[in-house]
């Protein structure tokens, strides 16, 4: 598959113009990339709209986008060091830019989330549309590392979310910025958390938020101060995980008369 999405709204005729602004996006966002200034990434909407109106190569972003006033952006696309570098990373497939397929799908549609305009990736890119995002706290029992192994063996689609990163059952593996837990969140239509002892682990606090925005359906399976909590609020409950798993298999499945 074409990492680069290919029915984007935009003036670009060809997935090599798509290509070209997704490029100049994580020469100019992505962490870590070898440049002697950061962009902000406040407006990085408006970049990324410049360069879709008007599709050239790489090499010309820096021109394009002084045309259009983004002087500070245009500067840092002027280095060719940059962009055999980012050009590099593509071709090892460590990153994933909004323009492109692998990018999570429902970080487009969700309103009040502010999602990055492009994320490192570990391992191959995989299409991000999982059904179950599962928040991982920092106190996971035995218990709770069975049930992520039965999660993991599943044919439901799933991603794990750590502090700083997704790693999802297709094997592509995320790295979120600052508040990733809430981006992680919403992922997917439902959010399971585990190994959370107290609202004050980062994983229970985000999934609060998301149940709060309506980001994502929060889901519990088993019991603690967390799970009595989420349950008091209307979440949908599991005794065991073979009945979570009954249950998303059934979200899984396509409407009636309708075949995958």
């Amino acid at each position: 598959m074409h990492p680069v999405l290919s029915n984007h709204p935009r003036a670009a005729e060809s997935l090599e113009e798509i290509e070209a602004a997704s490029l100049a996006l994580a020469a100019l966002y992505l962490p870590g990339a070898p440049r002697g200034a950061a962009a902000s990434t406040r407006r990085w909407r408006l970049v990324h709209h410049a360069l879709l109106q008007r599709p050239a190569p790489i090499e010309r972003a820096s021109e394009i986008l002084a045309d259009a006033r983004f002087f500070e952006e245009a500067l840092i696309l002027g280095d060719p060091r940059l962009l055999d570098w980012v050009r590099s990373e593509r071709t090892s497939q460590r990153f994933v830019t909004w323009l492109d397929d692998a990018y999570p799908a429902r970080w487009r549609s969700l309103e009040r989330v502010d999602p990055p305009p492009c994320l490192p990736c570990r391992y191959p890119l995989a299409v991000c549309r999982p059904l179950l995002a599962v928040l991982v706290g920092s106190a996971l029992s035995s218990a709770h590392q069975s049930m992520l192994t039965a999660l993991r063996s599943s044919i439901v689609g799933t991603a794990l979310v750590s502090t700083s990163s997704v790693e999802l059952s297709q094997g592509s593996l995320l790295c979120l910025p600052a508040r990733g837990f809430l981006l992680g969140a919403a992922i997917a239509p439902f959010a399971l958390v585990i190994g959370a002892g107290s609202f004050s682990d980062p994983a229970a606090a985000a999934a609060l938020e998301a149940h709060r925005k309506r980001f994502s359906r929060i889901i519990i399976s088993g019991s603690g101060p967390v799970e009595a909590a989420f349950t008091a609020l209307g979440c949908e409950t599991f005794a065991s995980i073979g009945r979570l798993l009954h249950f998303l298999a059934l979200q899984a499945a396509p409407p009636p008369g309708q075949v995958h």
